[in-house]
């Protein structure tokens, strides 16, 4: 007969399910997040500042258009945004990020409608802000390789 120590000790050293490798990767599904923090030169930083700057710009404007105007598609909403009058320094956002900041307003704006609220506009004063990018711009290291090809940054994980 074991005593009680015995069993519970017989109990945690008995495996009952297959151990999981340790190096096993999960393969990401194709419109899956992976959130990286990164650490980019002051350089770079600089420009994803403005970028981000810009791509809170065109999310407000659309805000403020799908307020006054209705709910448009996200398509018709970015060709609007592509005409749109805007500063010099906005127009330098590449499109990826333009298309990124409709399609958040859009989805922020038809989720809001049906929860019977209303959408926020984005703030300079947040305490997280965000720079989505696609993949398919990640090429020879960085992001945008024709534009921040000069640029370097540094991150904790591998990513792609």
């Amino acid at each position: 007969m074991r005593s009680c120590a015995q069993l519970i000790q017989f109990l945690y050293a008995t495996k009952r399910y297959k151990p999981k490798s340790r190096n096993q990767t999960k393969k990401l599904t194709p419109n899956s997040v992976l959130k990286i923090r990164i650490y980019p030169c002051k350089n770079l930083h600089r420009i994803w500042k403005q970028w981000l700057a810009a791509y809170r710009k065109i999310y407000n404007w659309a805000i403020s258009y799908l307020k006054k105007n209705g709910i448009e598609s996200s398509y018709t909403l970015q060709k609007l945004a592509r005409k749109w009058d805007r500063s010099e320094w906005v127009k330098e956002l590449p499109g990826h990020q333009l298309q990124e900041a409709v399609a958040d307003a859009v989805d922020a704006y038809t989720q809001a409608r049906s929860n019977n609220g209303f959408a926020k506009f984005k703030s300079c004063r947040a305490n997280s802000q965000v720079i989505k990018f696609k993949a398919g711009n990640y090429k020879n290291g960085t992001w945008y390789g024709e534009k921040l090809k000069d640029y370097l940054l540094l991150a904790i994980k591998k990513f792609l």
